[in-house]
């Protein structure tokens, strides 16, 4: 892999490149380095090439310190020792790092690993994404479908990058995601293979494992239905072992690996799957804090599945359940938002008798919750509000007023969205104070927040009995009435106000 000359010389950005070295002494002569017409030109020639522009600046900002007790000649590019050239790249976006590279050959031996990441992440970036629909077949010869062999070919170029492995990330979160596209068969191999490269990525390689393992589910839809089973399977083994080999220090995958027990229930035994959750139990108290409390949540999620049958199983999910909450007491409350709203979730599994109960000691909880936690409790307590009975509602929800008013900002848009979903489930009076209260708080949200809501509710919204469904529209319409808008976004927001128009829910593609 040797620098080539002519490549770089067909390169308009990289001319640009070039040219800020080679004219720095021939302005520095015309002009002192800060004058007014060098400031002038500069300003003009960044706003001109904004990335060239980038770099140029933050050059300046290095060479500044090199030039200093220089007074025979000013610092140029071609002066820059490698420590500084690496620290330029980490100013240029990554698109661009190949054409800073090729700038000369002692850049181009500097940032060779760089430039091989980019490569990498390019290579992977077109296998995955190559158009995959049911009407398209992998057996095509026309199409571009990444295979085993290649793939392999892929991993084995991106594992020379060995200087600097943290190079490695970004190709392989380019790649994974092309398996889907390979032919079924080669799928687990292909995965296992790319799971493993990530473990060897310090820092950023345990949230692409974390990523890989949460979406075994969307590999399993490409896979012919008789081998579903038998794929999630294989590589829920497979990623159970790798957690096992993990220590302490290089983070747990247990979260994610135990959230593929809800792709495994409908065929595994029930004794077999309520084993596994109890080992997922055991694990609690090795972990760290904020691991406790993803592995919390997860298990909180996966109580429907753990008891189908029997005529126990309300009393064996209420001690699950307990259990559980007695693990979200002993997290600080600076973790419990998550583990506090997937509770929520899953409260109207349990026994009539035992839910007001368990609801009042999760609303208890969310009360206390520092600001930044409360939107993971806020956007599931109204769920586990409509599993009591209706009597309570009016007052549970009293009791929530003064927290939602402690939202942060940037939080309020999902709080705002649960809110509304829940409303179905309450009467015409409560469904229109929570239409308002969530309506309150997208007020301070940005104009995407607000689309992107009501957008999200169009499928509840149509399943609203009609006279709900007349007072949401009211809401919405004093809702921009009284909020600043642009005239587009007003326009998009009344059509959800108008009576004669329909939501529609949108139609899936798949």
């Amino acid at each position: 892999m040797d620098f080539d000359p002519n490549a770089a010389s067909h390169s308009a950005q990289v001319a640009l490149y070039a040219m800020e070295s080679r004219q720095a002494g021939h302005h520095a002569a015309a002009a002192p380095p800060h004058s007014p017409k060098s400031a002038a030109a500069e300003s003009a020639r960044m706003s001109q090439h904004p990335t060239t522009g980038l770099l140029a600046s933050a050059t300046n900002s290095l060479t500044d310190g090199l030039a200093t007790g220089r007074t025979s000649r000013p610092t140029t590019y071609h002066d820059l020792p490698p420590e500084v050239l690496q620290q330029v790249a980490d100013h240029v976006p990554f698109d661009d790092i190949g054409n800073l590279s090729a700038v000369d050959k002692q850049t181009y031996h500097v940032l060779r690993e760089r430039w091989l990441s980019r490569r990498c992440w390019q290579r992977a970036k077109a296998a995955r994404n190559v158009p995959l629909s049911p009407l398209e077949s992998r057996d095509d010869p026309g199409m571009n479908v990444l295979d085993l062999a290649s793939m392999q070919q892929l991993l084995t170029e991106i594992e020379r990058i060995r200087v600097e492995p943290a190079l490695r990330a970004e190709p392989l979160k380019a790649l994974w995601p092309a398996i889907r596209a390979m032919r079924w068969e080669q799928q687990q191999a292909a995965f296992e293979q790319v799971f493993e490269a990530a473990g060897r990525v310090p820092r950023q390689g345990l949230q692409i494992q974390n990523d890989m393992i949460r979406a075994i589910h969307q590999f399993s839809r490409s896979q012919p239905r008789c081998n579903v089973y038998e794929f999630v399977y294989g590589l829920y083994k497979f990623v159970y072992a790798q957690a096992e080999r993990r220590s302490a220090e290089q983070g747990s995958t247990w979260a994610a690996v135990a959230s593929l027990l809800g792709c495994l229930d409908n065929d595994a035994s029930q004794s077999w799957y309520e084993g596994e959750y109890q080992a997922f139990l055991g694990r609690l108290p090795a972990l760290h804090t904020a691991e406790q409390a993803d592995l919390i949540a997860e298990l909180a999620i996966l109580l429907p599945h753990v008891f189908r049958h029997g005529s126990d199983k309300g009393a064996k999910t209420a001690q699950y359940y307990e259990t559980l909450l007695a693990w979200v007491r002993r997290l600080p409350p600076s973790y419990q938002g998550a583990p506090i709203g997937a509770l929520a979730r899953s409260i109207r599994l349990l026994p009539d008798a035992h839910r007001p109960m368990h609801y009042a000691n999760l609303r208890h909880l969310t009360l206390s919750l520092p600001d930044h936690q409360l939107d993971s409790a806020l956007r599931c307590l109204p769920f586990g509000l409509t599993a009591l009975p209706p009597a309570q509602y009016a007052h549970e929800l009293s009791l929530l007023d003064p927290v939602f008013q402690r939202v942060l900002p940037t939080q309020r848009a999902p709080v705002a969205l649960g809110l509304l979903k829940s409303t179905k489930d309450f009467n015409e009076t409560l469904s229109k104070q929570i239409w308002q209260c969530a309506l309150r708080l997208l007020e301070s949200g940005d104009e995407t927040d607000v689309q992107s809501v009501l957008k999200d509710m169009q499928q509840v919204m149509s399943s609203l009995p009609l006279q709900h469904l007349e007072d949401a529209r009211i809401e919405i319409r004093a809702f921009v009435d009284r909020t600043r808008f642009s005239e587009a976004t007003r326009q998009e927001l009344l059509d959800y106000s108008n009576p004669n128009v329909l939501w529609v829910i949108p139609e899936r593609v798949y």
